[in-house]
């Protein structure tokens, strides 16, 4: 496997390129290929040596992936070798070609849901989630979001908690973070799930 190192604390000079072993999963792990790694503004933190979970160097980046199941612990029952899942990986670990996790923090991702987008999802759109559940937003209330980058469905670069709040928030029917006709737009709706799995696990 190959995997983005951080030695030291310090800016982006410090990242290097690690090959090692592909690493074992333990009874009650995943290891998945990782298809999709997100970044996000707590990796600079990490890197810079601000982040809570990270306290010394060297470490490993990332804290969300998406991707393939390749091998399943003794253990594990609600996953196999070939399922698509994402996951937050508060520790670190994302900026790998493998990472192990724990198969109960993994979330199925549909195989329509682009990988890309499901890593926007995680840190971000748990942040989306609890921050409307906490203000116990309803259908027809206005909500201001500050940072709402433009969105383009193919592109989802450049994309914060600002852009999906607003997403989110358009899930909110009857006080409840959910789709009121998800076979209309079964992307919508599978990415709105994902956003509540994680928001629960968070």
């Amino acid at each position: 496997m190959k995997y983005i190192e951080a030695p030291n604390f310090g800016g982006p000079e410090v990242l290097r390129l690690i090959e090692a072993e592909t690493p074992r999963q333990g009874e009650a792990m995943l290891l998945v290929e990782v298809q999709a790694s997100g970044v996000n503004y707590a990796d600079v933190m990490a890197r810079s040596g601000f982040y809570p979970t990270i306290t010394k160097a060297p470490f490993v980046l990332g804290f969300e992936v998406a991707g393939i199941v390749r091998e399943v612990g003794t253990c594990v029952e609600d996953f196999k070798a070939g399922d698509s899942v994402a996951a937050i990986t508060p520790a670190g670990g994302g900026y790998a070609t493998h990472v192990v996790i724990p198969a109960a923090t993994a979330i199925p991702v549909p195989n329509h849901l682009e990988p890309a987008l499901a890593t926007t999802l995680l840190m971000q759109g748990a942040t989306a989630y609890i921050a409307l559940d906490q203000a116990q937003v309803k259908n027809g209330d206005v909500v201001m979001i500050t940072a709402a980058a433009p969105r383009s469905d193919r592109d989802h670069s450049g994309r914060g908690t600002g852009s999906r709040s607003e997403r989110v928030g358009q899930h909110v029917p009857d006080g409840s973070l959910r789709d009121e006709h998800p076979e209309h737009h079964p992307e919508s709706s599978a990415a709105a799930a994902l956003v509540g799995r994680a928001g629960a696990l968070a």
